[in-house]
């Protein structure tokens, strides 16, 4: 991929680097932890990262046993992908092995917690899917959305499949219809045939099976899955950063140490939040091998996602195939980037973007007795309505924001294997989502909460009313009134 990165057609210096690439023969995976929200009301901060740490930590020693990438975390919901890097010719049978097993895996965190959690799989498989990455977006047209409902119009304990998926399978696993048209909208709306794996042993899949050593009972040095003696031991970012760290101890020149140190700290914060980075470089030695987490009361998250951006996507020879329009979204989203530039919104976080959905917090570290924080994420939205006209202007386009925002108790921390992955998750951040989703294209809406903490600071707001918000029923929800 660094090399594609890198050869990748840079004649246009107006536009910034981008990675594409075409594959063929793809399956892809969602797989959501349903009652996770119950989960993280019976856990600590702390408690409720180390089981997530742990549990996607088994999650990837599940990939790399079944011939899958992880390609991101979500929230509570892991995606990945079977065919990749390498083409594998199994890969729906690779990517519904590892469903199953993912299952299993919940099984040991429901024992444990007491909480009744599951995952809910779906998996599509494609002849060619273009991946698109600026390191945090990846985006494989229709296909990848369509992979997701079929997560999100699944059933807990089932593996939701396509009838693209059910030919790649062949012979190997029974079905039995699945109806996903019944429980999505998106699903019925397109005409998408699915089915539910059945769960039996298959003697079939056995020479697809690779043999890895189990995983080790301290993954991340937590206590939870089995261990075998000569267990293959699991190294987190955490060691990393010790090892590295005493590698520069023994640098004589103070000088070199320094300098090597800043560039550690520099590769840290472009994976992590700086306040998050800073944390594991300057923890006592004998504390390095603990987790960051962290709950925060009064965090404000915001979701905006450009609509209908799949309507504008189109594979054409004028668009070189569709690379055109992967190229200006890029483009958006790095300008989205920018605006965090500002000293105005250096309390605001990029947490991730979803496809088209862009989601930042402010409130995650130093002091939110105030609601400083609040107004700034305000005024990043209204920037952000306003560098997306501004980019309409001058490519001719006519995409629309759709903004939610809202304030309550978080929890933050690290979590993951090979690639460590900082994120925040509570009810506060699903309402946000939801406020989005539900939203208008060109309007932020926000909580009752939200309103009534800045009514006062100049803002004004316009009542939407009651509202069905999936997941919370009947919410009262407000418009920010732009001027």
């Amino acid at each position: 991929m660094k090399k594609d990165f890198n050869e990748s057609d840079q004649t246009d210096k107006m536009f910034h680097k981008i990675y594409i690439r075409k594959h063929e023969n793809i399956s892809i995976l969602f797989a959501d932890i349903c009652g996770f929200t119950n989960l993280a009301s019976e856990c600590s901060a702390e408690d409720l990262v180390r089981t997530l740490n742990e549990l996607f930590a088994r999650f990837d020693e599940i990939a790399h046993q079944n011939h899958c990438m992880r390609i991101k975390i979500l929230g509570d919901c892991y995606y990945c992908v079977s065919g990749l890097p390498e083409r594998r010719d199994d890969h729906a049978v690779c990517a519904v092995q590892m469903g199953f097993e993912m299952i299993d895996a919940i099984k040991l965190v429901r024992e444990l917690h007491g909480v009744d959690v599951n995952m809910r799989i779906g998996v599509h498989s494609v002849i060619r899917l273009k991946l698109y990455s600026d390191l945090n977006v990846c985006l494989g047209s229709s296909d990848t959305t369509l992979a997701n409902h079929m997560e999100s119009g699944g059933l807990p304990g089932r593996i939701h499949i396509t009838e693209a998926t059910l030919l790649a399978l062949g012979n190997n696993y029974k079905v039995e219809p699945g109806y996903g048209e019944t429980r999505s909208n998106y699903l019925a709306t397109h005409n998408v045939k699915t089915y539910f794996v059945v769960a039996e042993e298959n003697p079939k899949l056995q020479a697809h099976q690779t043999y890895v050593a189990p995983v080790s009972k301290k993954i991340f040095g937590l206590a939870g899955f089995d261990s075998k003696p000569g267990a293959t031991r699991v190294v987190d970012i955490e060691e990393e950063v010790e090892n590295y760290l005493m590698q520069l101890q023994a640098i004589d020149e103070k000088t070199e140490m320094e300098k090597r140190h800043l560039q550690n700290r520099k590769v840290l914060e472009n994976i992590l939040p700086a306040h998050v980075a800073n944390h594991f470089l300057t923890r006592l030695p004998n504390r390095r091998s603990e987790l960051y987490s962290e709950a925060r009361d009064f965090a404000c998250i915001i979701f905006a996602t450009i609509t209908e951006f799949d309507k504008f996507y189109m594979e054409l020879d004028a668009n070189n195939e569709g690379v055109e329009c992967l190229r200006l979204l890029n483009e958006i989203i790095v300008d989205f980037d920018q605006l965090l530039n500002k000293p105005e919104f250096s309390c605001i976080e990029k947490i991730k973007t979803i496809s088209t959905t862009y989601m930042a917090a402010s409130g995650l570290y130093g002091n939110t007795n105030g609601n400083t924080h609040v107004v700034a994420v305000i005024k990043f939205a209204i920037e952000l309505l306003q560098k997306l006209d501004f980019i309409n202007e001058h490519s001719f386009n006519n995409f629309k924001l759709r903004i939610g925002i809202s304030i309550g108790h978080v929890v933050a921390g690290v979590i993951g294997m090979e690639k460590p992955h900082y994120d925040v998750w509570g009810n506060t951040v699903n309402v946000a989502s939801r406020m989005d989703s539900s939203g208008i294209p060109g309007r932020i809406q926000v909580t009752e909460e939200v309103k009534q903490l800045l009514e006062n600071d100049g803002f004004e707001f316009e009542c939407r009313g009651n509202i069905n918000v999936k997941g919370k029923g009947l919410m009262k929800t407000y418009f920010l009134v732009l001027n």
